[in-house]
């Protein structure tokens, strides 16, 4: 029986028991006096072994209560809302739900740097992992200058490599100098990364990495994909990406993916024309929309995901924030249950160190924004122990120096989608 359902139960047995030790503690004329351990002594009242005559609706010495109607009912409440999925009402930003319109500005309070970054480094990715022990860390990718997947904890410290690229070669090779980790998901137990060749030259591929740092296959992605930028996992093991082809330059066309269920089979299912840049992805809290963030031109656009899972080719997508909703291109995206949508974005000019995450609501309008305005945003994503954590990974230009934010957190108030 749960916590809840135990506490319900005897909230609404309470005052039967008060009720019956009031009546039986009290003797009455010609009745013994109770004896050491409780009882009365007399063969008319409660016995010493805390049994009572009648139907046994008096609670025994054991503290046993029958459950009333109304017990039963108040447990059935609590157990339901023991099995019942978190809910977001409201304003996400602010303590009690408000709903500023578009004006709401988080605390800064909130807002924790956990690492800072020197110059000339890029981190993306960011993927809560929950661990046997019921904690957990962040994985990231440190997309330069180190090329190799990361992990940091909540409270931030000395970060440990995972995974490094160059050491431990994806393509077959000797030399993996050169190749670019960027989106991290979860799936059947492994941290799935999305990998390209900075160069151009050496294609694509999703490599598995197991909390323990083990190393699992690899998932081929074909010549189709150069350059996979982030992803996301559904329920059943689908893995959808973006491909913006910023490190193929110009190869194939920009686009979005998806693989099966088994990720056995890769299929393109939308195709772009030049300048449109697909990044940021998730899904939503029901896994029905795949929301997609466009840094050019800025946008956030939603697919219907059918039941299948399989998005079938050339499926329109319908806009869900308007260029003119969002203040810099955005890059990462994340979800909470709620439907709310946190992006992450930056200024154009890759040398200033300039951002913010806007929060919208599911519809596309505005809550507001996490402040980060000192360090330029590039990943989004929900953790920690109760998952109301929300992680954001920055980059630093080559001309700016040491001491940029690296990751932040958020500590918010609804629970965001994994």
């Amino acid at each position: 029986m749960s916590l809840r359902r135990r506490l319900a139960l005897a909230l609404v047995t309470l005052p039967v028991a008060f009720y019956a030790y009031a009546c039986s503690s009290d003797p009455e004329p010609g009745d013994e006096a109770p004896d050491d351990d409780g009882g009365t002594g007399s063969e008319t009242g409660p016995g010493q072994d805390g049994s009572s005559p009648g139907d046994g609706s008096v609670p025994g010495k054991d503290g046993s209560t029958p459950i009333t109607d109304a017990g039963k009912d108040a447990a059935d409440a609590a157990d339901a809302a023991d099995a019942a999925p978190p809910v977001c009402i409201g304003n996400p930003l602010t303590p009690d739900g408000g709903t500023a319109d578009g004006g709401s500005i988080a605390d800064a309070a909130a807002v924790n740097t956990i690492l800072t970054l020197g110059p000339n480094a890029f981190l993306d990715g960011p993927q809560w992992v929950t661990t046997p022990d019921g904690g957990g860390y962040l994985a990231y990718s440190s997309f330069q200058p180190n090329e190799s997947l990361r992990r940091i904890g909540l409270e931030g410290g000395a970060p440990i490599v995972l995974r490094d690229a160059a050491a431990t070669p994806v393509f077959g090779g000797t030399d993996n100098t050169g190749i670019a980790p960027l989106g991290n998901a979860f799936r059947n137990g492994f941290v799935v990364t999305v990998v390209s060749d900075k160069s151009g030259g050496l294609g694509s591929i999703i490599v598995q990495t197991a909390p323990d740092g083990g190393i699992g296959a690899n998932i081929s992605l074909g010549n189709d994909a150069s350059s996979p930028n982030d992803l996301a996992v559904g329920p059943a093991g689908h893995i959808y990406f973006t491909d913006p082809q910023y490190q193929a330059g110009g190869g194939n066309p920009t686009g979005i993916f998806a693989t099966n269920a088994d990720a056995s089979v890769l299929t393109r299912f939308a195709t772009f024309t030049a300048g449109e840049k697909p990044n940021g992805i998730a899904l939503s809290p029901d896994g029905t929309k795949l929301y997609i963030a466009f840094t050019a031109p800025k946008r956030v656009d939603s697919y219907v995901v059918p039941a299948t899972g399989i998005i079938a080719a050339g499926a329109v997508a319908t806009n869900v924030i308007t260029a003119a909703k969002l203040t810099d291109p955005p890059d990462g995206i994340a979800v909470d249950v709620g439907g709310n949508i946190y992006v992450a974005e930056a200024n154009p000019d890759p040398n200033v160190l300039t951002g913010r995450v806007q929060v919208f609501k599911p519809n596309g309008d505005l809550w507001g924004e996490i402040p980060v305005a000192d360090g330029r945003p590039t990943g989004v994503a929900f953790g920690g122990i109760d998952k109301k954590t929300l992680f954001i990974t920055f980059e630093n230009a080559t001309t700016n120096t040491a001491g940029a934010p690296g990751i932040r957190t958020y500590q918010g108030r609804c629970v965001g989608v994994q």
